[in-house]
């Protein structure tokens, strides 16, 4: 990456770029000690998906962390980010699963944003357990404004027919982790889930790294 190319050294900070050797996912013990561990799972009680886990409470630490991550060209972030929620896999012991599946982005988006944000999370938690991940089957077919700026309704809305499954591709008896940034009203992971149910997932598991809901 061009940030690790600018700054060779390994005893810095990715947040707040203090160098220190006292790094734990790539974060110094400041910027960790702005976390609020969650580690725990919540039901959703949705035939699609039932149990969603969180790694961290969103507060504003959270919230500019993630911010940082999606909309500032900050990829390179998605290192402590994925430490966290590997830290909830660990805890939670979320191994049972065929396949990681990261919630899609419009082609288009991605192509203004340089990378989906779930999809670097996905990667690397695969690297970190060994679980493969299917990056093409799950679609965001349709383009779609950011949730983060409507109202419940206008979510649901919003979402409505946005995401699909590839023509051919099968989801038969997989059990699916399905990756996210961020949990609010729960709608994308619904509408992702309910996709991949159709295509014969027998289970699908939400993941993400960070939640309102206490």
């Amino acid at each position: 990456m061009l940030f690790k190319l600018l700054f060779p050294t390994e005893n810095f900070c990715y947040f707040c770029k203090d160098d220190t050797p006292y790094l734990e996912g790539r974060l110094c013990r400041d910027c960790r000690d702005n976390y609020e561990p969650m580690h725990r799972g919540f039901l959703l009680r949705d035939d699609s998906i039932e149990r969603v886990y969180a790694s961290v409470f969103y507060n504003s630490f959270a919230r500019e962390l993630v911010h940082q991550f999606k909309f500032n060209d900050k990829s390179y972030l998605y290192e402590p980010i994925a430490h966290m929620m590997h830290m909830t896999i660990i805890e939670e012991s979320l191994t049972d699963f065929d396949l990681i599946v990261p919630v899609p982005i419009h082609w288009r988006k991605e192509a203004i944003r340089g990378y989906n944000q779930s999809l670097l999370l996905a990667e690397e938690l695969s690297r970190r357990t060994g679980i493969p991940v299917d990056k093409k089957s799950l679609v965001k077919s349709s383009w779609t404004k950011e949730q983060n700026r409507l109202t419940k309704y206008q979510r649901e809305e919003n979402l409505k027919g946005s995401f699909s499954i590839k023509d051919g591709a099968s989801m038969s008896g997989r059990r699916i982790l399905l990756i996210d940034d961020i949990y609010t009203t729960g709608n994308t992971l619904k509408s992702c889930a309910s996709q991949l149910k159709k295509a014969g997932a027998k289970e699908v598991t939400g993941l993400v790294f960070a939640t309102m809901n206490g």
